[in-house]
C-alpha cells in the first residue's frame, strides 16, 4: 500500500466519521438545545434513524437485480439444488482452505449463499461466475499440492 493510498483510506475515515457526528448533531441537537435529557431511548431512535437514512442514501448497482416476485428459472436452479449434491464442492473447497460448516445442510446454505451471490452480482450470469469461482478452487489445490503443501 502506498503513502497515497494510506492518505486516501485515512481521509475517506475521516469523512465518515465527520458525516456520523453530523448525523449525531443532526438528531441531538434539537434536543440538548431544549434543555431535554439524552436517554437511552433517545439514542435508540438517532441511532436507529441515522442508520435508515444511511441505507436509503446507499447506492445500488444498477445492474444488481432484486429478489423477483415470482420464482425465475435461475433462481430455480439455484434453490432447487438437494443438501447431498454439495459433497464434492465441499471436498474441493475444504481443500482449498475454506472452513465450512460440518453438516450437509450448512454445506447447502454455504453454496446456496455464495450461489446467490453471484445471481445478485452477475444476474444471468451467476453460473458463469461460480464456475469460475470453483476453477480457482481447482487452481488452487493443484498449486498446493504441486509445492508438496497441505491446505
Amino acid at each position: 500500500m502506498t503513502t497515497h493510498d494510506v492518505a486516501t483510506a485515512e481521509a475517506a475515515h475521516h469523512a465518515t466519521a465527520i458525516s456520523e457526528f453530523a448525523d449525531m448533531l443532526r438528531i441531538f441537537g434539537p434536543l440538548v438545545a431544549n434543555g431535554r435529557t439524552l436517554t437511552a431511548k433517545n439514542l435508540d431512535f438517532a441511532l436507529t434513524t441515522i442508520e435508515r437514512d444511511k441505507l436509503a442514501r446507499a447506492d445500488t448497482p444498477a445492474t444488481s437485480p432484486s429478489w423477483p416476485a415470482e420464482l425465475t428459472p435461475d433462481l430455480a436452479e439455484i434453490l432447487g439444488r438437494p443438501n447431498f449434491t454439495f459433497i464434492k464442492l465441499s471436498q474441493l473447497y475444504r481443500a482449498a482452505g475454506v472452513q465450512l460448516p460440518s453438516t450437509s445442510e450448512g454445506e447447502q446454505a454455504f453454496f446456496l449463499h455464495r450461489m446467490l451471490t453471484h445471481w445478485f452480482e452477475h444476474a444471468s450470469g451467476w453460473a458463469d461466475a461460480m464456475q469460475k469461482e470453483i476453477e480457482d478452487k481447482v487452481a488452487a489445490v493443484r498449486a498446493m499440492a504441486n509445492a508438496g503443501g497441505d491446505a
